[in-house]
């Protein structure tokens, strides 16, 4: 599955681009869902909650409550492997702390490729590939 920078946002509920990846998903689940990928940290300030109408291509969110969604959204299909691109720009440090525990949890037997400037996601990583204007190196593995 792959999550990244700009996730295709259509005017409609919050529920209703989470249930884009999972059309029957309860009520419940896609709560647990949005709680996970920190939505309710925002979406609980809204007057509707996940029923609160956002305009096409995200439009009345910021950059990283879109990518958010997007996340979420990545999270309710379940993949084995996932590509994330930049799943943290755009966060405080809090809400970055509480996402990555997240994606922790829930790359556990998967594997998990993620592109990021942010060194908090970068020690994350089991592995790491640096790139640079240069070319590519590995800066560092850790094994189990």
């Amino acid at each position: 599955g792959y999550a990244g920078q700009r996730p295709y946002l259509f005017h409609g509920t919050i529920a209703d681009n989470l249930r884009l990846a999972a059309p029957g998903a309860s009520d419940a689940h896609l709560r647990a869902v949005a709680e996970a990928a920190q939505v309710m940290r925002f979406a609980a300030a809204l007057p509707q909650g996940l029923d609160t109408v956002i305009g096409e291509r995200g439009f009345g969110l910021s950059g990283g409550e879109a990518r958010r969604i997007g996340l979420a959204r990545l999270l309710l299909r379940d993949p084995q492997l996932l590509l994330l691109d930049e799943p943290t720009a755009f966060l405080d440090p809090d809400t970055e702390a509480d996402l990555l525990r997240t994606l922790a949890a829930f790359a556990r037997g998967r594997s998990v490729v993620i592109a990021t400037h942010s060194e908090t996601a970068m020690r994350w990583a089991d592995t790491r590939l640096t790139l640079t204007a240069g070319g590519a190196r590995l800066a560092s593995e850790v094994t189990p």
